[in-house]
């Protein structure tokens, strides 16, 4: 046996010892078939030290966790050609601008090296050893060239994202994105019922693992995210730019958002409707609470607006909040300075400060002789706004 055949033996141990030194030893015997190819591609020795880590890291793994078992010879040849990796996504980068920008481009030609590097890796998880769901389909090739291409042109995607994420570990990501990829073709192209009711349940598995987490418990709204999840993945010229799990988390708060803004929107109408006995109108609430709004205007540094719109939703509040919404035009969002209150009291304290500046403006409106508010109607309004139960 060969002191390499050694080795690789010992990599594939339960002895954690006798891994650990099989790992110290690996890295000695072929780090140094490695240094003058890294130092070729690469502008820095701590750069190039970095990339022959991560080709180390990456080949073990390949042997210790998904039975890459390779001869001496193929196995430097892989390692230099790993090592090479990031250099050719860094050029790939530059030349999709290039070719953005209609100038002449290499990058057809770097996006093959790129995938001979990576094939041999992905190829690792092609066996049916790996737990996923088995698929009955006619072309089995065809199931496998198709994952794979699917898996590296979302790694390219992320990749010209100058996403390091994707470039950590990659054989942990590939191994998520390809279990991904396979359940999306099953449930796309499996003619096995069964097959795609497990990918199904799994994908469904996947999400309810995140809708536990946003601690919700609108199970019919779920239901509805993953309807239209589904419809999503089984559609032909759908390509899967993120994990199923973002996708589905997108879709989700989309409909969340929807909800949220139905249910506001109905309980505001209810709550501000103006009983059929007064003497006013909701629009005259408004005009009111308006005028008032505009006399306190410099309060606390041109800040009370901002101030009542973020207050608890009483009678009152609520009242103030929908006749700042009815003359939004105005644009009294973007009023005031903005300030950064040191903590939630002085906040608290300034928002009650306007809300009796408020106050008080109506109270001398409604008594003042000369306001066009100090009539019956004036008072009748006044009563409603400050009535926490009218």
């Amino acid at each position: 046996m060969t002191l390499h055949e050694e080795v690789i033996l010992a990599l594939k141990s339960n002895d954690k010892t006798v891994q650990t030194n099989a790992i110290h030893n690996f890295r000695a015997m072929y780090s140094k078939h490695l240094k003058n190819h890294a130092k070729q591609k690469y502008l820095s020795d701590n750069e190039a030290e970095k990339e022959i880590d991560n080709a180390l890291k990456m080949i073990l793994s390949a042997i210790i966790e998904y039975d890459y078992l390779p001869k001496e010879d193929d196995l430097i040849k892989r390692l230099r050609k790993t090592v090479s990796l990031t250099h050719y996504e860094s050029r790939l980068a530059e030349e999709m601008l290039k070719f953005i920008n209609q100038q002449e481009t290499d990058y057809l030609s770097i996006e093959k090296k790129i995938r001979k590097i990576l094939n041999p890796f992905l190829q690792l998880f092609n066996s049916t050893e790996n737990n996923y769901i088995l698929i009955n389909v006619a072309n089995q090739p065809l199931m496998t060239d198709w994952i794979a291409q699917q898996t590296f042109d979302y790694y390219i995607y992320r990749t010209l994202g100058k996403d390091e994420k994707i470039t950590r570990n990659r054989l942990a990501k590939f191994h998520h994105i390809i279990h991904e990829t396979y359940l999306i073709f099953t449930i796309r192209y499996s003619q096995n019922e069964s097959a795609k009711k497990k990918a199904e349940n799994k994908i469904n598995e996947l999400c309810r693992l995140s809708f536990a987490e946003k601690r919700s418990t609108d199970d019919d709204l779920f239901s509805e995210s993953m309807e239209l999840l589904f419809s999503e993945l089984s559609r032909k010229d759908f390509i899967l730019k993120t994990s199923i799990q973002k996708y589905w988390h997108g879709i989700f708060n989309t409909l969340l958002d929807k909800s949220n803004r139905e249910k506001s929107s109905s309980k505001s109408i209810k709550h501000l409707k103006v009983p059929a006995d007064k003497s006013f109108c909701l629009e005259e609430v408004f005009l009111f609470i308006q005028d008032g709004l505009d006399a306190i205007e410099k309060v606390h540094a041109g800040n009370a607006r901002r101030l009542l719109l973020t207050g608890r939703k009483s009678h009152f509040i609520k009242l103030v909040i929908e006749a700042m919404l009815s003359e939004a035009s105005r644009g009294f969002l973007n009023s005031g300075k903005k300030y950064n209150y040191k903590n939630k009291q002085s906040e608290a304290q300034q928002r009650q400060d306007c809300k009796k500046a408020l106050i008080d403006w109506m109270q001398n409106e409604i008594n003042h002789p000369e306001s066009t508010w100090a009539n019956a109607k004036g008072k009748a309004i006044y009563q409603f706004i400050c009535n926490e139960n009218p």
